[in-house]
């Protein structure tokens, strides 16, 4: 999978180019459909598979933990019986064997110091000098978190020590993530933590541009006839929301020949709106209730728009009869660089389980919405290491600036180890602070609901690695395109000022949607840092491509970590094995010289004897 999909996704971006000549076509409208289908589900896959191996590695990770604690322990119950022995003016190789054993197995789990002490007992540390054995000993808690969910937090390795006496864990309890610097388990928590993320994120920033591409394009194409209705997305957004839209859109409703019924031009720059060419007139206001409402108004019985819960919803009252969108050549609408159509996702071809973007379009002084809520942050360091742990409430009737100073707040709020800023496009960002290069900012938990839409605030600006993560997955075509291909958008509505009621303004030859949709595949697409791959400007096949050469390259890359491991410690075992094992050629040619020595020997005895025999019987 991981080697062909580039290659789904180049088939699916060049499939448009045979649409454009043949747009009335079934087959190459379904054949066209299941390719990018394929294409979006192979990214989806991927992503969720990766999930699947972040999780069994967390398992691995509880397991070496649980190996771990046999070996500190198994130190430590040695430790006394070499120290008794010794008192006794014994000393017992074998129990010397079992420890070192014992030791040289820890140390492939963790780097670790040992320290021989005047009493034959051994002191364990870690390379970065945390104890393990001494006079006590350590155990490490650890339980795997039985999920596979993107949004998933891991809990830090936990270290308490064990009362000899009572064999109880006793005194405080530390994380120790940040202690296991090499060994198995230091590989497994880079991979869970830092390495298997990394790809997953770039994943899920091919799967959001991919995605985004191909709505803006559909969004503002018309399949003829058009579609009776169009049902946006949740957009989490509230009918007091400023709209927040510049630019020029027109929506049009045209019968089953092609013919328009109804138009609306709208203005959202002049805050206008005119019908079938008429003169223009106010919207009642500037928020997205107001624009919906002068639009439902305006198309009176020939369709209503309305809006709830964050979603807008567009239909015709006549079956006969659809709808669609055209943006101008220049001056479009946009909120946050994406048309009206696009933005609402009323004509989208892919859907996923997260937007496609995070740009909300919203300002610093619009009222965040939020009437309440806590959201707990964690940031945490590249070892794992907790740096600072926030439970942030939201104060209902604040603005989005209150939010972001909030958690800028270098006392109460997240301030000295992150910095919040909400860009012109509505974006909200978490950056670290120059202190805290290689940290990153987690939710926990997300108790919040924006005036009921069900979206939360980490959901609404993708905080946390999560929503980045799930923009790869349940990517997929509208179920309603796979069900009905005709509904494909591949024509463009043509309206112009002088466009009436009745003329001819959508024709089932017309392929330049299709050809939009086909030069997605040479479109320079600005994708934004993710997983160690820096921002950048790419087609979208490059930057599925380079996603796989920058795994592979890690891969190999560890591959080489790897075999220089087993090669130092091959040395080292044989080096050990010099010192303190046995070697058979020389035991063998020792044992013949001693062999033959004690052969001589006999020879003398038995000589000496018969001359004592012959002296006696003289």
């Amino acid at each position: 999978l991981e080697s062909s999909l580039p290659s789904l996704i180049n088939k699916a971006l060049t499939a448009p180019s045979g649409l454009s000549l043949d747009p009335v076509s079934a087959p190459r409208r379904a054949g066209y459909l299941q390719d990018l289908n394929s294409a979006l589900g192979g990214i989806s896959d991927l992503s969720n598979q990766i999930l699947g191996v972040r999780a069994e590695v967390d398992s691995q990770i509880a397991s070496q933990v649980t190996k771990a604690n046999g070996f500190i322990k198994q130190i430590f119950d040695l430790n006394a019986s070499i120290s008794r022995s010794q008192v006794n003016g014994q000393s017992d190789p074998t129990l010397l064997d079992q420890r070192a054993d014992a030791v040289r197995q820890l140390s492939d789990i963790l780097a670790i110091r040992t320290y021989d002490q005047p009493d034959g007992t051994l002191h364990v540390v870690t390379a970065d000098g945390a104890a393990l054995v001494t006079e006590t000993r350590v155990q490490l808690n650890y339980s795997a978190a039985g999920t596979s969910a993107a949004g998933v937090v891991y809990d830090p390795i936990k270290a308490v020590r064990i009362d000899t006496n009572t064999g109880q864990p006793a005194g405080s309890v530390q994380n120790f993530d940040a202690h296991a610097s090499q060994g198995s388990l230091r590989g497994l928590l880079t991979m869970r933590d830092a390495d298997l993320p990394s790809l997953l994120k770039q994943l899920g920033e091919l799967g959001a541009a991919f995605a985004d591409q191909l709505n803006s394009v559909h969004a503002d194409s018309v399949s003829v006839p058009p579609p009776n209705t169009l049902i946006g997305r949740n957009t989490g957004l509230l009918a007091g929301d400023a709209a927040g839209f510049s630019g020029q859109t027109t929506l049009a409703v045209v019968d089953s020949a092609g013919k328009l019924v109804h138009r609306i031009d709208i203005n959202f720059t002049g805050g206008t709106y005119a019908v079938d060419g008429a003169a223009a007139a106010a919207f009642s206001g500037t928020s997205v209730g107001a624009i919906v409402s002068g639009i439902n108004g305006a198309l009176g019985g020939a369709g209503s728009a309305t809006f709830t819960n964050g979603k807008l919803t567009i239909a015709v009252s006549n079956p006969a009869n659809g709808v669609g969108f055209m943006q101008p050549a220049t001056g479009g609408s946009s909120r946050a660089g994406r048309s009206f159509s696009q933005f609402f996702g009323l004509n989208d071809i892919v859907t996923g389980f997260r937007p496609s973007f995070f740009a909300t379009g919203v300002s610093a002084s619009d009222s965040h919405g939020f009437p309440g809520g806590t959201v707990d942050f964690i940031v945490r360091g590249p070892n794992g290491e907790i740096a600072k742990s926030l439970s942030y409430t939201l104060t209902s009737g604040e603005t989005f600036s209150d939010i972001v100073n909030e958690l800028n707040n270098t006392s109460t709020g997240l301030g000295t180890s992150m910095t919040f800023a909400l860009d012109s496009a509505g974006r909200l960002s978490a950056a670290p602070t120059a202190a805290y290069a290689g940290y990153q900012l987690q939710v926990k938990g997300d108790g919040t609901d924006r005036g009921g839409t069900g979206v939360s605030l980490s959901s609404f600006f993708g905080l946390g690695q999560a929503p980045q993560i799930e923009q790869a997955r349940g990517l997929g075509v509208n179920t309603r395109l796979l069900q009905n291909p005709s509904q494909l958008a591949l024509a463009r509505l043509d309206i112009s000022p002088t466009t009436v009621v009745g003329d001819l303004v959508a024709t089932p030859g017309d392929g330049r949607g299709a050809l939009a949709l086909a030069d997605i595949t040479n479109s320079v697409v600005g994708f934004n840092a993710a997983g160690g791959l820096s921002a950048m400007a790419s087609t979208i096949g490059d930057y599925s491509s380079l996603i796989l050469a920058s795994a592979s390259s890690k891969a190999a890359s560890v591959d080489q970590l790897s075999v220089a491991a087993s090669s130092v410690k091959n040395e080292v075992e044989s080096r050990r094995s010099s010192v303190e094992g046995v070697n058979l050629d020389e035991e063998l040619s020792n044992m013949m010289v001693y062999q033959q020595a004690y052969g001589a020997a006999a020879r003398i005895v038995t000589v000496a004897q018969q001359l004592f025999d012959v002296l006696l019987n003289m």
